[in-house]
């Protein structure tokens, strides 16, 4: 578990920090990603979207990192039960609904983002770690991926 002080490690001026990104990704578990697929699973073509609002994020922010965590795990527990009982088939993974900015998208898609926005997520908080070190490893940094993003 990281310190306090180390959720507040970002990757500079004007970026989230590790924090931010914890209270993202409760916000977005909380209010984004089961409602979304039960939208497209039942069928519905309203166009309406449960989204992320930055007030739902912000109010997080005071949160300690144990609890933000925690809150994160149980509610992504309460999330997968949830999904279990839609008994997802091959089937329905070309269910389709209409996403208010980008059209037509799949059960499929929704499935895969989710799953690739917690990865994208994690590889962002790793970013916040690795930046920390930047300047410290010297000309060694050619040989370090991560920290290619114009550091």
């Amino acid at each position: 578990m990281l310190s306090e002080t180390e959720l507040d490690l970002n990757e500079g001026e004007s970026t989230r920090t590790i924090r931010h990104i914890l209270a993202h990704l409760n916000n977005m578990e909380r209010n984004c990603w089961l409602q979304n697929i039960e939208i497209i699973f039942n069928g519905e073509d309203n166009e309406t979207f449960f989204g992320l609002s930055d007030s739902q994020s912000k109010e997080l922010l005071d949160w300690k990192g144990e609890d933000l965590i925690q809150t994160f795990k149980n509610q992504r527990f309460m999330n997968l039960s949830a999904l279990k009982e839609f008994n997802i088939e091959k089937k329905h993974l070309t269910k389709l609904t209409t996403y208010p900015t980008l059209g037509k998208i799949t059960l499929k898609e929704a499935l895969s983002t989710w799953i690739t926005h917690d990865l994208d997520q994690v590889y962002q908080i790793l970013r916040c770690l690795c930046y920390q070190s930047r300047l410290d490893v010297g000309p060694l940094k050619k040989y370090l991926e991560i920290l290619s993003q114009n550091y």
